[in-house]
């Protein structure tokens, strides 16, 4: 029969000799950084990617161009009225009275 003390040698010899906490803790450190760059990759992909971002408060054109597009027959008077309204009704929301004050202003042939 095989004695205790030659089971317990022969299960410390075949057992590795590297510590296991040495390995712990870079093994921590990758899967930190795999984690923190997955959270970066995907923030940053849907700051790129998403459409309200990207064209929030920016338009096209300014009213100015439109004119000037309009005046060199770039657009009919239906097209520059269609993306003059289009314009207004995008800004309305932030300050209707100041628009309505300025197109009333602009609009040729108005005696005011």
């Amino acid at each position: 029969m095989v004695s205790l003390s030659a089971l317990c040698l022969t299960a410390q010899s075949t057992q590795p000799t590297g510590d296991l906490s040495q390995i712990f803790l870079p093994l921590m450190i990758l899967v930190a950084f795999v984690i923190a760059g997955g959270i970066i990759i995907t923030l940053l992909r849907r700051k790129l990617t998403d459409p309200e971002s990207s064209s929030k408060g920016q338009q096209p054109f300014t009213l100015q161009e439109l004119r000037d597009m309009h005046g060199r027959g770039q657009l009919t008077d239906e097209e520059f009225e269609q993306a003059r309204d289009a314009m207004i009704k995008e800004l309305s929301g932030t300050s209707d009275e100041h628009l309505s004050e300025k197109e009333s202003e602009t609009t040729p042939g108005n005696s005011a």
